[in-house]
């Protein structure tokens, strides 16, 4: 697991967490796209990073409920028309359910998807793709600004030539991107899980021809954001011939694409 302990070294800086925020009632909320959504993961119900990351959580803090706010073909443009109506409703289940004490925004596979122009002027792209990051932070911690958000970068579809599916229509996009991920984190005061390097050189961790992460893929995502939620090693980093620790059951509730969407 060594590779997860660098990450320490990539982190944008760290929300303190009220301890009136973890130690009762309280949800994790799963922001972004396909993939915070638990698309390809099966059972996504099991395997998606959103629902091992709340059932570790559960571990620890029992009562933790997940909020899915993952939404299907979102990119950074049209997110926060998504997120707008989901606010009042997160506002409402805190509630009942406690405060959205931690939450991770994973944001970006198909705005690089749809930059088709290989000559873009990466500089002025990435800026406004942080732009646009920004407004969705900005939404979430209203609903609770001592929330400890996790901003996540994201990963080469291509795996570095490793993978089976083709580079992105402007390959060098990807990192100035996830230049403004850690920018947002240091301005934020944000931790920043750095999944484009956890990921990079492992074709096996996605789907063949796909860009999503395969169940292993998401196991290690939610491995990451289990280092950055809490200083114990992360539980679902894959081990060879390991079974796995029993899923505790909690409450999960989609507000972004429904839970049959496909």
């Amino acid at each position: 697991m060594g590779f997860i302990l660098a990450l320490a070294a990539g982190l944008g800086g760290c929300r303190l967490l009220l301890l009136g925020n973890s130690g009762g009632d309280s949800m994790y909320a799963s922001f972004g796209d396909c993939v915070a959504w638990g698309s390809i993961a099966t059972p996504k119900e099991t395997s998606s990073f959103s629902e091992l990351t709340a059932a570790f959580l559960n571990r620890i803090y029992p009562r933790t409920t997940l909020l899915n706010c993952g939404v299907i073909q979102a990119n950074s443009d049209n997110y926060l028309n998504s997120l707008s109506p989901m606010i009042p409703k997160i506002a409402e289940l805190e509630k009942r359910y406690g405060p959205m004490a931690r939450a991770s925004l994973l944001l970006g596979t198909a705005d690089l998807q749809l930059n088709k122009d290989p000559n873009v002027d990466q500089i002025k792209a990435s800026l406004a793709y942080k732009a646009r990051l920004q407004a969705v932070i900005g939404e979430i911690l209203k609903l609770n600004p001592s929330c400890q958000l996790v901003l996540c970068t994201n990963f080469d579809q291509n795996n570095g030539g490793m993978g089976t599916m083709p580079a992105y229509p402007c390959p060098g996009l990807v990192k100035e991107f996830n230049k403004r991920i850690f920018e947002l984190g240091q301005e934020n005061h944000l931790p920043v899980a750095d999944l484009y390097t956890v990921l990079m050189g492992h074709p096996e961790y996605y789907i063949p021809t796909d860009t999503h992460p395969n169940n292993q893929g998401h196991a290690v995502i939610a491995s990451v954001l289990e280092r950055i939620f809490d200083t114990s090693p992360g539980a679902h980093a894959p081990k060879p011939g390991a079974a796995p620790p029993p899923f505790p059951k909690f409450e999960t509730l989609y507000l972004g694409s429904k839970k049959n969407q496909t």
